[in-house]
């Protein structure tokens, strides 16, 4: 099957929450069905916004593969890191620069060996700085192990009885694991969706343009896809163009590769 690019700009909202991302991509599927087309996405590459994975999977279901993007995946760790004022040792020490770069390889270990992967780092965590702990804390409770909750109830005496039950991480593994990727040579990132928008941006010339300045370069950019599109059904008539694959989704952007 050939294979060509279409882009779709999702525009920017302060509104992150489930509801607003699932009207919107509830939308962008209505649109699809409205001009007969039949779209089988098979992974959805986003952000790492917990809103995103449950509206993902509320729109174009639950078996769909999602992919948090890599980079915004060792971003959310540096970010941790200076959270918990470790930023300024970690730029002066090139050995605890190292034990913290070696939670985001954890991404590229085969998922069945990360409890071997997380429980190694903890082995060797530095007694200082103390906050050290915390990141590998934050780290395994976020993306391997998860957390514990708290559970009470009445035992068969009737007797108030406390018991502790697992809470899955808030994105596990098979979001966050690159392992899959690398070994098959496909993208670890959404970079193709923030290159087409530093492409728009340049072609818009503005950080903050009207609504029917957008409106236009939209339709330019669509006229320049729908030329694409055409050409590679002139060069190949036989192969029946239907949308697949891998849908890639930023803040502000989504992009489909078809």
């Amino acid at each position: 099957m050939q294979q060509f690019p279409h882009h779709c700009r999702l525009w920017p909202s302060p509104e992150k929450s489930r509801q607003a991302y699932q009207s919107l991509f509830q939308a962008i599927a209505d649109k699809i069905n409205d001009l007969g087309l039949t779209v089988n996405f098979r992974k959805i590459v986003s952000d790492f916004e917990d809103g995103i994975l449950r509206a993902t999977a509320a729109v174009f279901g639950r078996n769909i593969e999602h992919q948090g993007c890599f980079y915004h995946f060792t971003h959310a760790t540096w970010r941790k890191i200076q959270k918990l004022r470790l930023a300024t040792h970690y730029m002066a020490d090139a050995e605890f620069r190292l034990f913290c770069n070696m939670l985001d390889a954890l991404a590229f270990l085969p998922t069945t060996l990360l409890e071997e992967g997380i429980a190694y780092i903890r082995s060797i965590t530095p007694d200082e700085p103390t906050e050290a702990a915390d990141l590998v804390d934050y780290f395994d409770a976020t993306y391997v192990s998860g957390t514990y909750r708290q559970i009470h109830q009445l035992n068969a005496n009737g007797q108030p009885q406390l018991t502790m039950r697992r809470v899955t991480p808030m994105f596990p593994p098979s979001v966050w694991s690159v392992h899959a990727a690398t070994m098959e040579s496909n993208p670890r990132t959404n970079n193709v969706c923030e290159g087409w928008n530093n492409k728009f941006y340049t072609l818009v010339g503005s950080s903050h343009p009207s609504i029917w300045t957008c409106i236009k370069w939209f339709q330019r950019e669509h006229s320049t896809v729908a030329t694409i599109v055409q050409q590679d059904a002139i060069f190949d008539p036989s192969q029946q163009k239907t949308p697949t694959e891998v849908c890639y989704f930023t803040e502000e952007t989504s992009e489909s590769v078809y």
